[in-house]
This record gives C-alpha cells, structure tokens and sequence, in this order.
C-alpha cells in the first residue's frame, strides 16, 4: 500500500510524522494489519493529540466538581448542577421578539401570545424545538 505505520500532523513548526506505535516508520500498511492502523490512527487523533486539553479541562472541572462526587451522580443531575432547571419565560421571549412583518398589537401575534400562555413548560420547549430546530430535551 506504500504505506508505514505513521501519520502526519501539522504543526506550528511544519509537519511532523509521528508513529502510531513504537517503531511504526518501519512497518508497512499491509491488507492484514489495515485494521490495527485505522483503529491507532482513530485513537491518536480522536484521542492523542487533544490530550493535554482533556487534562487541563478536567483539572479545572475537578475544582468545582470534585471526581468523588461524580460517582454518586446521575447524567441529569450533573446537567442540573451545570444547567440550572430548565424553564421558559414568555416575558422573556415578548421582550426579545423582532416582528417583521406584524408588530405586537397584530391579532395573530396577540394569539400566538395567548396560546403560548397556555403552554406548560414542556409544551414551550417543543415549541422552541419546532421554530428553531434546536432540542432542549436533557
């Protein structure tokens, strides 16, 4: 395949080629070991380049939220801490709306206020979702 156990990786100070394994430039690409390469090549990349980022972030996360607690902690209770309890605020969403071809006193901007009035808090995300595309589900 011509080929060798290596990539290239671009770098403030050119390109480098970096092994996928130790001796990796003298071992060739063949069909039977493509599958090792893509799996190497998949972590390093996915995994080994951004590494000393993961570090840093997890440092710092592990300052406001100590790795302890974390195992007492479901996925939704750790959005909940980060995100606060989701609720809509029509008042809000009044003060930040652009008409463009209405204005607020419209009798179908008047409707659209008073079904959304109606709404529970769900009913609010699902409208959100459907005008922006924008899940807010947990």
């Amino acid at each position: 395949m011509g080929h060798s156990f290596t990539y290239e990786l671009q770098t403030l100070d050119g390109r480098q080629t970096i092994p996928l394994k130790p001796q990796g430039e003298n071992i060739e690409l063949t069909n039977d070991n493509k599958r090792e390469f893509v799996r190497l090549l998949c972590q390093k990349k996915l995994i080994g380049e951004i590494e000393e980022q993961i570090k840093a972030f997890k440092k710092g996360f592990h300052l406001l939220i100590p790795e302890k607690a974390l195992q007492y902690m479901s996925p939704a209770d750790l959005e909940h801490l980060i995100a606060g309890d989701q609720t809509f605020d029509l008042a809000e969403w009044k003060d930040f709306m652009r008409y463009s071809k209405l204005s607020s006193k419209d009798e179908l901007a008047v409707w659209l206020w008073e079904i959304l009035e109606s709404f529970s808090n769900e009913e609010l995300g699902q409208f959100l979702y459907f005008v922006t595309g924008k899940s807010t589900e947990r």
